[in-house]
C-alpha cells in the first residue's frame, strides 16, 4: 500500500487532480491583475497557527488580511482557480508535496526575491529554501513549516528486550540500518514486536535520506539503480529477517500496537508525535525520540506564496505579513498550537520548543529534531516523483501481502515506472 496522502505521505504524487498539460493549456497570455482592498489569504485547516493568524491585523501595519480556510483538496482547488484566472488571493499556501507540480508553472506565482526575499534567506533551512525555487533562481514560496524524522521507540519494550533504551544509548548503537536491523532481529526474538511498521517504511525513508529520487532534473528515469535499487534492497531485506509488522500507518491496528507494545519503534516526522499521543491509552512517559538511523530525512512541511495576478501594491502588503507570520516567534507559536514545526533554526531555542515533554518522559525533543532538521539532504524533487514512485509502493506490499517473489517484483516496478514516466510527460 502507497503511504496515506495526509501528513503521513512521504513527498506524496505532485500530479494528482487537475495535471499539467491541463493548467499549461488553459494558461492565458497575461494573468489579470488583483486589487483589493483587503489581502484575502487562503490555507488549508491547521496550515497555520490562529493565534499567529489573529494576530496578523494589530501587528502588521496596514494589512487587512481576510483569511480564508480552504478545506478538501486545496491542490485543486487553486489550479482550478489559476484556470479561470479569477478569485486569486494575494496570498495563498503551497503544500510541500505540491510545490514541484508549482514549481514547473512558476510564473503563476511572484518572484519572492523581487520583493527582498533574498535577505531573509540566512533565517531559514537552506534545504527547505531550496524546495521553493526554480532551475534558474525565481524564488516562489517562504517556508512555512518543516517535519525533520525521529525514531520513536518505547522505552519499557527496548529495555525488556535487553537493547539500549535512551535517545543517546540509541543514537550510538544504531547510526545506520544495518545496526537497526540488528536489533530488530533481538527485539523481535525477545518480545515478539516488531521494529519496523512495514516493508514499504525504510523504502519511503532510505529515499528520504537521498540526494536523489527518481527522475532526474532532466527529466530521465533514476529508479532502476542508485539510490532506488539501495532502498529497495534494504526494504526486501528488513521483510526477510521477519522485522516488519505488515500494518498500516494510522490504522486500528497501528493504535493498538503502539499501545500494547508489539509496535514500540517507529520512523516518523516531528508531528508525528501528535498521532502518537491521541492513539496510545496509558503510555505516556514510556516514549522516547532518537535520531533516524541512516541519516536525517523530511516528511512535509509547506510554503506560503504570492499569485502574480496580485498587483504590486497588494504584492508589497503581502510580503509583509508574510515575513511577520513566519518570525521565529510565530513560527514557535506555530508548533505550540498546530504541531507545525519550525523552518528557522531560531525558534529552536525559544520555550515552545524547549520544554521537556512529559509524554517522552521530560525529554527535551528538540535536541533530536532541530539537529535532524539542520542534516536534511537538498534534492532536487521532480513533478513526476509522485506517479513513478508508485509502483515501487505497490510492488512491495505484493512481497508482504502476497509474497511476491522479490525479484520479478522489481522488475514489474521498474517497468511499470518507466511508463508512468512517459505517461506523465505526454500529460
Amino acid at each position: 500500500m502507497m503511504p496515506h496522502t495526509t501528513r503521513r505521505t512521504f513527498l506524496a504524487a505532485g500530479i494528482g487532480g487537475l495535471g499539467l498539460a491541463v493548467l499549461a493549456a488553459c494558461a492565458p497570455g497575461a494573468p489579470a491583475s488583483t486589487t483589493t482592498k483587503k489581502l484575502a489569504l487562503w490555507i488549508w485547516p491547521n496550515g497555520l497557527s490562529t493565534t499567529v493568524l489573529d494576530g496578523i491585523n494589530g501587528n502588521v501595519s496596514g494589512s487587512g488580511v481576510e483569511i480564508s480556510e480552504i478545506g478538501g483538496d486545496f491542490k485543486q482547488k487553486l489550479v482550478a482557480t489559476f484556470i479561470a484566472n479569477s478569485g486569486l488571493p494575494a496570498i495563498t499556501g503551497v503544500k510541500g508535496e505540491d510545490m514541484p507540480y508549482f514549481l514547473s508553472q512558476a510564473d503563476r506565482f511572484i518572484d519572492l526575491n523581487d520583493l527582498g526575499a533574498e535577505d531573509l534567506q540566512a533565517d531559514f533551512l537552506d534545504w527547505k529554501w531550496q524546495q521553493a525555487m526554480t532551475a534558474d533562481g525565481k524564488l516562489v514560496g517562504l517556508p512555512i513549516d518543516i517535519g525533520p524524522t525521529g525514531w520513536y521507540f518505547r522505552r519499557d519494550v527496548f529495555e525488556s528486550a535487553g537493547l539500549p533504551n535512551t535517545p543517546e544509548a540509541l543514537a550510538e548503537a544504531a547510526g545506520n540500518w544495518e545496526n537497526l536491523f540488528a536489533m530488530g532481529t533481538e527485539l523481535k526474538a525477545a518480545t515478539g514486536a516488531s521494529m519496523l511498521l512495514s516493508i514499504s517504511e525504510p523504502f519511503s525513508k532510505s529515499m528520504g535520506q537521498s540526494t536523489t529520487q527518481f527522475v532526474s532534473e532532466g527529466g530521465d528515469f533514476l529508479g532502476e539503480d542508485g539510490a532506488v535499487r539501495e532502498a529497495w534492497e534494504r526494504s526486501v531485506e528488513a521483510f526477510n529477517l521477519g522485522i516488519t509488522a505488515n500494518v498500516s500507518d494510522g490504522s486500528p491496528d497501528w493504535a493498538a500496537g503502539v499501545t500494547n507494545g508489539t509496535l514500540p519503534s517507529l520512523l516518523g516526522a516531528a508531528w508525528y508525535q501528535a498521532d502518537l499521543k491521541g492513539a496510545t491509552d496509558g503510555t505516556s512517559g514510556l516514549w522516547g525520540v532518537a535520531l533516524t538511523p541512516g541519516g536525517s530525512a523530511n516528511i512535509g512541511g509547506s510554503f506560503l506564496s504570492i499569485p502574480s495576478a496580485t498587483s504590486a501594491e497588494n504584492a508589497a502588503g503581502a510580503f509583509e505579513v508574510m515575513k511577520w507570520i513566519l518570525e521565529p516567534e510565530n513560527q514557535a507559536q506555530g508548533y505550540a498550537d498546530a504541531g507545525l514545526f519550525p523552518s528557522t533554526p531560531a525558534s529552536y531555542e525559544l520555550p515552545q520548543l524547549t520544554e521537556g515533554d512529559p509524554f517522552f518522559d521530560g525529554q527535551k525533543t528538540i535536541e533530536v529534531f532541530g539537529a535532524a532538521a539542520q542534516e536534511v539532504p537538498i534534492s532536487y524533487t521532480s513533478p513526476f516523483d509522485g506517479p513513478v514512485s508508485a509502483p515501487y509502493y505497490n510492488e512491495l506490499t505484493a512481497i508482504e501481502a502476497t509474497g511476491k517473489d522479490p525479484e520479478q517484483a522489481w522488475k514489474d516496478a521498474v517497468s511499470a515506472a518507466e511508463d508512468a514516466l512517459e505517461q506523465a510527460k505526454r500529460g
